[in-house]
């Protein structure tokens, strides 16, 4: 809601929740005219151009659809979905109803992210062949909302926060096709009583992975190796990085740099990044002006199903304990 009040020209018609006392709550700070309870009652709405559902993994599925189907087009944030089955349920309906579809993978809009698209469009890196995707957390299980609940979840960190990572990582790479993953997923720490000092999550209430890793085949004998965790006895606090190997040179997100050889030399480069506009806002604000301009959103639902699909197959290996395709 900070974002669409930066936009120009969009007006926040209505918020729902079913929770009414906390739409009632958004819709004075932001000053939204209509409040209700029942997203029907919102999807009724003719003057609604777009919905944004930004409620808990479960739902986004069937809100979306619903919204689609009511002639809306749609923002849905991360994760797309809990399966891929529901992620491609999403696409086919933004198809029939001839409406846009675009998932909030807004990490891809980081000043970063977009430079480091820019070096492998450039072919600065040569082919890129493999990669590391890791978004981990020491201690840093979410405490509020219903994240660590399965039912309206459908997961854990690898939902939450891997989702992001790979995605940058794959768009980076120039979203090759996955092939097959090799995935495990452990609750070793979220179980337990948490630390003295930091997030203070209930382990009664914990339902999902606190760590996930994967091992992810592409076609042309690419890979990139999945790391994500809300709970881990790893260094620091954590991190949230993408590190590309080419074959001319590699780079990383998290501090930019580019590693190669330069004129016989081997050295890193590290540029200097402009200011960051803030990547929700940008990515939302692609959003609208696809919707104004007719033109394909940012972040179409069939380039985030395939993150969708991948993270489908990481739950499957690991419950299967082997290799598995990607649906």
């Amino acid at each position: 809601m900070p974002a669409y009040k930066r936009i120009e020209g969009v007006e926040m018609v209505a918020v729902c929740d079913r929770v009414k006392a906390s739409a009632q709550a958004a819709a004075k700070e932001f000053e939204v005219p209509r409040v209700c309870a029942r997203p029907r009652d919102l999807l009724a709405m003719e003057e609604i151009d777009a919905v944004d559902i930004c409620t808990p993994n479960a739902y986004h599925a069937p809100l979306a659809i619903a919204a689609l189907e009511a002639g809306k087009h749609v923002v849905v944030e991360k994760p797309m979905s809990v399966t891929a089955a529901e992620g491609k349920a999403m696409v086919a309906a933004a198809r029939k109803a001839k409406k846009k579809l675009m998932v909030s993978l807004n990490n891809r809009f980081g000043p970063n992210a977009q430079a480091l698209k820019g070096f492998v469009a450039a072919g600065r890196l040569g082919r890129v062949y493999f990669a590391r995707a890791l978004c981990t957390r020491r201690r840093g299980i979410p405490s509020w909302g219903v994240f660590t609940s399965k039912k309206e979840s459908g997961g854990g960190p690898l939902l939450d926060l891997g989702v992001h990572i790979l995605d940058l990582t794959l768009w980076a790479m120039g979203l090759p096709e996955p092939v097959s993953v090799s995935g495990l997923t452990w609750a070793e720490i979220g179980m337990r009583k948490p630390p003295k000092t930091g997030w203070q999550w209930d382990p009664k209430k914990f339902e999902v992975e606190d760590m996930a890793a994967a091992l992810i085949r592409f076609k042309g004998n690419v890979a990139v190796m999945l790391e994500s965790s809300w709970a881990a006895n790893i260094p620091g606090g954590g991190e949230f990085n993408a590190v590309l190997v080419g074959t001319e040179a590699g780079a990383q997100l998290s501090p930019l740099k580019l590693f190669g050889e330069y004129d016989g030399y081997v050295a890193d480069i590290e540029p200097e990044m402009p200011r960051d506009e803030g990547s929700h806002y940008l990515c939302l604000r692609g959003f609208i002006e696809a919707i104004r301009k007719d033109r394909a959103v940012p972040i179409p639902g069939e380039e985030a199903l395939i993150t969708t699909r991948i993270l489908d197959a990481v739950y499957k290996s690991a419950q299967r304990g082997k290799e598995v395709p990607v649906p």
